[in-house]
This record gives structure tokens, sequence and C-alpha cells, in this order.
């Protein structure tokens, strides 16, 4: 079989496995000028009969490459214009506009190529969008995934349909393209920076893989494997998942069904992802069955009580004061969740808690049980000796004004024995004896 046939064959494999395509259809090649999206506008060129689809390709110019990006989107045109195709392009300055995005600028430019296609898809009643990732790039994704820190989500990779998006060409290594291309005579554009390895998708193509076929020459068809049983599992998990509500009960649900149900509603609720430090921290907040507010990155917090979370924004959630309470369990979450008394093991999340002190107690000088509440007018603490007020340590101490009243005050039957970050009273410091009880305060500064 020639290398043209075994290429075809594999694509209209992949359409017909992944249900890409139907009768009828508008397509269109997202057309970059580079060696795989030329083949595979030349691929549903020729199946374009058999598939029985209408063609037309689309280039986005991002402006950040000059002349040489002038060159591909003026190649894109001339190859489309061969082919008797449809050709849509567009030109925006990324340069001048990313600063203001926050984003990275491949981020960015992710974001304004998807909104065109959006709008181009609106335009000309474009059913399917066909990108030529192949299985390379698949085995880059997973990697880099890896490495950033995933979920079995995103081991996944990169997948075979995506809304409007379809990838035929995901089972197809890179130098099965290459060999087509050469085949049938196709010219093609490069793009300079593909070879930079500052470009952390580059580094991993050009340095990380390589380094890798020396263990195992097939890496990559090995880490597409990982994806694709990754993405069964996957599918299979989320069919468990339970409806969706607006204030979910997580508290029976196995960890793995937590985390995706954690996920999932967040996704619905807000539209970004959750980042793997803050649904840590839901979780075991969750399976805890505190009472807690988790502050998160993007304008909205987590609300949970006795196993039910829900996500809203900063301003639905209602201002929580200092309430007094005995210290008789081993977690607390006072203020929302912002303030954390522990006399456990327990260590919450660092993205969350950004101040954290530890008071040693000697139990024998205690009376009574130790409770916590807000400072009142006309507390004072012994210390070295002392009867000092409260309000002037705090001062003294530099504590900001904005944490002074949400300071949790810790006493017992006889007046105020702790404050953190201020002191502890005469009468229950450990001196040179070792203390017997520890507790740990954590607070989040910017939310209290």
């Amino acid at each position: 079989m020639t290398a043209m046939k075994h290429l075809l064959n594999k694509t209209v494999e992949a359409l017909r496995k992944h249900n890409m395509l139907g009768e009828g259809m508008n397509v269109c090649v997202c057309l970059s000028g580079g060696a795989d999206s030329s083949v595979l506008l030349h691929v549903l060129f020729t199946l374009r009969d058999q598939l029985g689809i209408t063609l037309s390709a689309c280039h986005f110019h991002h402006g950040i490459r000059g002349e040489e990006a002038d060159r591909d989107q003026s190649f894109c045109r001339t190859l489309c214009r061969g082919y008797g195709v449809p050709f849509y392009t567009t030109k925006e300055d990324l340069p001048a506009l990313q600063p203001k995005s926050g984003l990275s600028m491949e981020a960015f430019a992710r974001e304004k190529r998807y909104q065109w296609f959006e709008e181009l898809g609106k335009a000309h009643h474009i059913h399917r969008f066909a990108t030529a990732h192949h299985l390379e790039d698949n085995a880059e994704t997973v990697l880099f995934r890896v490495i950033r820190g995933t979920t079995v989500a995103g081991l996944s990779g990169i997948p075979a349909v995506r809304g409007k998006f379809i990838r035929p060409f995901l089972n197809v290594t890179k130098s099965e393209i290459l060999e087509y291309a050469s085949k049938a005579s196709l010219s093609y554009v490069e793009d300079s920076t593909n070879a930079s390895t500052e470009y952390t998708r580059n580094y991993l193509r050009h340095t990380v893989l390589p380094a890798m076929e020396k263990v195992n020459p097939s890496v990559s068809e090995s880490l597409s494997r990982l994806s694709k049983y990754a993405s069964a599992d996957e599918a299979f998990l989320q069919t468990l998942l339970p409806p969706f509500e607006e204030k979910q009960n997580g508290k029976d649900l196995p960890t793995a069904l937590l985390q995706r149900t954690v996920a999932r509603n967040h996704q619905m609720i807000t539209g970004t992802g959750l980042c793997y430090q803050h649904l840590d921290t839901i979780i075991e907040a969750i399976v805890s069955g505190c009472h807690t507010r988790i502050t998160l990155s993007d304008g909205y917090e987590c609300v949970i009580a006795e196993g039910r979370f829900s996500f809203l924004k900063h301003t639905e959630v209602p201002p929580e004061a200092l309430l007094p309470g005995v210290l008789d369990q081993p977690v607390h979450f006072l203020c929302g969740g912002k303030v954390l008394i522990s006399s456990s093991e327990y260590f919450p999340q660092k993205i969350v808690y950004n101040l954290s002190t530890e008071i040693p107690l000697s139990s024998k000088g205690i009376c009574g049980m130790i409770r916590y509440r807000s400072r009142c007018p006309g507390d004072r603490l012994r210390l070295r000796g002392v009867n000092r007020s409260v309000k002037k340590l705090m001062s003294e101490s530099r504590i900001p004004v904005s944490l002074r009243e949400s300071l949790p005050v810790l006493c017992d039957d006889h007046g105020v024995i702790a404050i953190p970050f201020v002191g502890v009273a005469d009468r229950v410091f450990p001196g040179d004896e070792e203390a017997d009880r520890l507790i740990r305060i954590y607070i989040a500064e910017n939310g209290v």
C-alpha cells in the first residue's frame, strides 16, 4: 500500500470511528500553511466526494512574526485558490492586545483564534472545523500536563471531537504526514519559531521527547495509548456522577466521584477550570464535614456546610463574623473559612491560608475548657509579669487593623490565655517545660 493510500485510509477510519462528519456538512480546515494542515487540506479535498462534504479553509494571522506571517497568509490564500475552495482569513495585532488580557501570549492567541472560529462558523454556516493535530502533538500535550500537574481527565490528551472541532490525524505520525507531502509533491511553509526551545512545547518536542525516545523509541505511541485509556476511564466515571444541584451533597461520594463532581459543578457555574490546589482544599473541607468558605481565584467562593457545597460569586457571599465557641474539635473554621484553628495535624493548602502561627500551652495552668472569641473592650493579657491591654498589645505587635476583629482570642474560665501573633499568658506559658498542648492558627490575610 502506498504512503498516500495508507494515510487516506487512516483518515477515513478515524472519521468513521469517532463519527466526525455527516453527508452534506460544510467543513473548514484550520490552515496554518505548515506541513500538517496542508496535508489535511489535501486529504479532505481528495475525499470530499466520497464523504459528501463541502470544503473551505481559514487562516488566523496573529500579527506576531512580521513578514513571515504575511507570507504564510499569502501562501494559504494561493493554496486555496488552487483547490478552488473558499478561503477565510483575518489579522489581529495580538502583541498590542495581549498585555491587557492577563494571559500568556500562547493562551491569549488560542482564545482569540477560537473566538474568531465561532464567529466564522455562524457567519458561513460551518458545521465542523478540522485541525491537523497528530499523534506526537497528543503525546506532547499529555507530557506537558503531567509535568505541570494534572488529573486523569488531563491525561486524556487532545480529544478527537470537541464540539465543532474534529481532529482526524490523532493516530497519524508526523513522519507519515511528511511522507504523504513528499509523495504528493505538496508545498508548505515553515514557521521559524517552531525551532525555538524558548517555548515549552518546542522544548518538549526537540529536547525532552528525543531524550525519552532513547529509553523507548515508541514513547509518543505509549503516551497516546495512555491518553486513550485515560479517556475511556474518564468517560465511564463521568456517567456515574450525581445530577447537578446548586447545593450539591458530596459527603457520601467516593473520592474519585467527589473530585469530578466538584470540578463539573465549578465548570458549569463559572465556565472555567478549577486548579488542583483549590480542588484538594475543597475536597478536604467537604470530607471533614466542616462549615467554611474557600476563596477561589476566579471571583467565586466555594461555600461548604456539612458535606454540601456550592459556588457563589464573592458579592453573593455575606460576610461572616467571628462567632464565639469552645475549642472542642480538632479543627474549627471561623469567619467563613478565612480563619482556622487546629489542635491536630491538619494542614490546609497554603494557597488559601497565607498567615500561620503556633501557640504552645501548658495544660497545668488552664482552667476549664479553652474557648475562642473576638477581642472585647477591657481584655487584658498578663505577659512576663505585666498585665497589659489587649488593644495596646495588638497595636504594638503591628497587627493590621483589618485583622484585629478577626483574630481569635483564646480564653479559659479565668480570662484571656493567648492571642495569635501577640503572646501567651504567663500562667499557661510552658517556659522551660515541654508544651503538652499545641494550637495552630491559619488566616487568609487577604480575605478576612
